[in-house]
Parts: structure tokens; sequence; C-alpha cells
């Protein structure tokens, strides 16, 4: 399977079959979220939920995939990307994008959980059509417990092991601290939108438009690493 996944690619005289099947994941998986938030907006609840849920498979996979064997976040952190261009660009274009990157992960990852859990919450059949329930819905704080603190122990135990340097540190602190932050986004957006109708629509929309951003940083990043400037050794 390795050798397969280092072979080149289709879509860049520069990338690898790995690197360019992930990225048709991404498109794919970010065109099926789009179009799971128009099924919302045309009413189409059932097409909507079981759109959002496979885009969210797909989107799971592409995460595993491309984090886990590729790697990218870690070699951010220790500055091995490869990158075949100036430093000058790597410093000021490159690294500012991957970093808006990965916190447009760290966003994606927060929201599509949450999404489909307030999707099933706020849930309400009627006959053959699904829609949203007007009751309010609100998530107790245990449950955000025991999702983050595992999480939290999870991603520095990983740091441990692959740390020598501060800005690798840096990385693996900040991610939990950033999800920290999501849970307090969360209890607020709670206090303000009570019912969970109106909490799933506004979220979708924000959860939409970070994985287009997403899917963009990632064009772009393939464009600069793949592309442009690969690295000589590639």
């Amino acid at each position: 399977m390795k050798e397969f996944l280092v072979q080149p690619g289709f879509l860049s005289p520069y990338g690898s079959m790995g690197v360019d099947i992930t990225y048709l994941i991404a498109m794919l998986a970010t065109a099926m979220f789009v179009l799971a938030w128009r099924k919302a907006r045309n009413g189409d609840g059932a097409g909507h939920r079981l759109m959002m849920i496979s885009a969210s498979v797909l989107m799971l996979g592409y995460f595993f995939f491309y984090y886990l064997f590729r790697n990218l976040g870690g070699m951010m952190a220790e500055g091995k990307l490869g990158f075949g261009g100036p430093e000058w660009m790597a410093e000021s274009i490159l690294m500012p994008l991957l970093m808006v990157h990965l916190l447009l992960v760290l966003l994606v990852f927060v929201f599509i959980p949450y999404q489909l859990w307030l999707g099933r919450r706020s849930a309400m059949q009627s006959r053959n059509t699904l829609s949203l329930s007007e009751a309010p819905v609100a998530m107790r704080k245990s449950v955000w417990l025991r999702v983050f603190l595992p999480f939290m122990a999870l991603f520095l135990a990983v740091g441990l092991f692959r740390c020598v340097s501060g800005h690798c540190w840096l990385f693996y602190v900040c991610v939990p601290l950033l999800f920290a932050v999501g849970m307090g986004l969360e209890r607020l957006l709670e206090r303000m939108l009570p019912t969970g109708d109106g909490r799933h629509r506004m979220v979708g929309k924000i959860t939409v438009a970070t994985i287009v951003l997403l899917f963009a940083s990632t064009t772009g990043m393939y464009v600069m690493l793949h592309v442009l400037y690969p690295h000589a050794a590639s």
C-alpha cells in the first residue's frame, strides 16, 4: 500500500498518488457538505441528514489518512514540510497559510460532531417529513468534559513523544486550548440561541463556510507544495 501511495500522482508531475487521492477526497467531501446545506435550505430534511452523515464519514477518512499518515500538522510544527521555494516565501506565505489551515481543521473537528449531535437532538419526525424542533436543546457540561479531557490527554501524550523543540510544543499545547475556546463559544451560543432549530441553522452556515475555506487552504497548500515549489528531492 505504501509503495502505491508514493508513486507519481495524476494531478501534478510533482505530486504522489497519496497526495492526489487525498486532495480529491477533500474536494468531494466539500461538495457533499455544500449539497447537504442546499438540501436543508430546500426543506429536504431526510436528504440533508443522509448527505451530512455521508460527508462527515468521508471527511473523517480524509483527516485520518492525511494527518495521520502524512502527518502534516507534526511536520509543520517540526519544520519538515519539504517546500522547495525561497525561504522568505515559506516564512511569509506558506507558514501563515498552514497555521490558518490547521485552525480551520480544528474548527471543523468541533463543528461537524456538534452539528450531528445537535441535528439528532433537534430532529422531529412527522410522517415522512424530517424537520427541526423549536424546543430548547443544551449539552450538559459533563458531556463536554468527557469529550475534552480524553482528547487533551491524548494530544499532549502525542506531543510528549514527538516534541523536541519549543515550536513543536507550542502546536501541541495550543490545539487543546483552542478546543477549550470552542467549548466556551458553544456555551455562549446556547444562551444566545436556546432553541435547537435556530442554533443548528446558524452553526450550519458557519460550518459550511469553514469547510469551504478549509478546502481553499488545502488547494493553496497543494499548489505551493506540489505544483509551484516542490522539494528538490521529490
